[in-house]
């Protein structure tokens, strides 16, 4: 499911600079930056491929994530991931950095040459790993995530969701049907469109005899529906765990939760309550995903942009494959220059 590009910070300030093509002055660059979470004498267990090697490490006045990351040759969000416990749960995307080619100079780019180029200055060196794991081109999983969120998070820094309601309703208990009837709608013909949600009910009053009223779930396609989409989802959530998981899209990627075993999960739920805290899992969902999927995996490989579209999106959204390829072709585009080198 396809939400619409608009700024991706988390800093609004900051990414009006950085849409406009203007440096952002050091006092909004300052701003943007999360609190270092890594405190001196903290003991990080150092995640590795080998299970139970059981590496430890003593931070560091100095130290960060992102450095000590670095430092063992691991990406920092595996690394919060491994000592979730010492941190608790994410608060936003924890960036990788730039991959081999290095940062792409944004100075001069607009458009879709500067969307592709952001996702890769912050996420790059994840991107890379995950795509040849999987056995896709760099170019086109960036421009999957382009397309789908442009690389944005969510301005309350939650895992980025689109909550469908027919998928929802494919899914629910036949005794959930009049609670489902009372709180959600969506376009009987056209399934994937009308989606609406009244938190108090049809025909209901709450407490304070504010009346129930429908409301939009996908307003405007952007990520200014975010609220409006986990208010459903929290909603959904409660009535049918699994039904709920397996009705949302989660992540840069947007991978809908019933494909929860082609990215290696046993459920839709364990998909949700992986991912919504992980943003490096919700990368990786979406390369395991396609990488897992010969008939995704060929398509895109091939440059068969219409053909991945609809096996991936459905065939609701008419120009999704054109639009894949021309940020698939943007990021080819201006990273060029850094290949020749």
């Amino acid at each position: 499911m396809s939400l619409g590009v608009d700024s991706r910070s988390n800093a609004g300030s900051l990414a009006e600079s950085m849409r406009a093509g203007l440096e952002p002055s050091p006092e909004q660059a300052q701003a943007a930056q999360p609190a270092n979470e890594v405190k001196p004498g903290m003991i990080l267990a150092i995640p590795a491929a080998t299970e139970g090697l059981g590496l430890q490490y003593k931070a560091v006045a100095g130290d960060t994530l992102q450095s000590i990351a670095d430092r063992w040759g691991v990406s920092a969000s595996d690394l919060r991931a491994a000592n979730q416990a010492t941190f608790g749960p994410a608060t936003g995307f924890v960036e990788s950095g730039p991959g081999a080619l290095g940062r792409i100079d944004t100075s001069k780019l607009s458009g879709s040459q500067l969307t592709v180029a952001d996702i890769y200055n912050h996420h790059g060196k994840d991107i890379e790993r995950l795509a040849t794991k999987a056995g896709l081109n760099v170019k086109d999983v960036i421009g999957i995530i382009a397309k789908e969120t442009g690389g944005q998070i969510d301005p309350a820094a939650r895992m980025t969701i689109r909550f469908e309601v027919h998928k929802f309703a494919e899914r629910i208990d036949a005794t959930q049907k009049a609670d489902f009837d009372s709180h959600f709608q969506y376009n009987a013909t056209t399934t994937w469109k009308g989606h609406k949600f009244n938190a108090i009910g049809d025909g209901k009053v709450a407490a304070d005899g504010t009346p129930g009223t429908w409301k939009s779930i996908h307003p405007t396609g952007g990520p200014q529906d975010q609220n409006i989409n986990w208010d459903a989802f929290n909603y959904a959530h409660s009535l049918n765990p699994e039904a709920a998981a397996a009705s949302i899209s989660m992540g840069p990627g947007q991978v809908m939760g019933f494909n929860y075993t082609s990215a290696g999960y046993t459920s839709a739920e364990q998909m949700y309550t992986t991912l919504k805290d992980n943003p490096i899992k919700q990368f990786e969902a979406m390369t395991d995903h396609i990488g897992g999927n010969s008939n995704l995996k060929d398509a895109l490989n091939a440059g068969n942009y219409d053909t991945f579209a609809t096996r991936y999106n459905g065939g609701g959204i008419a120009d999704y494959g054109s639009k894949l390829k021309d940020f698939a072709d943007a990021f080819a585009t201006v990273t060029a220059p850094l290949v020749a080198k």
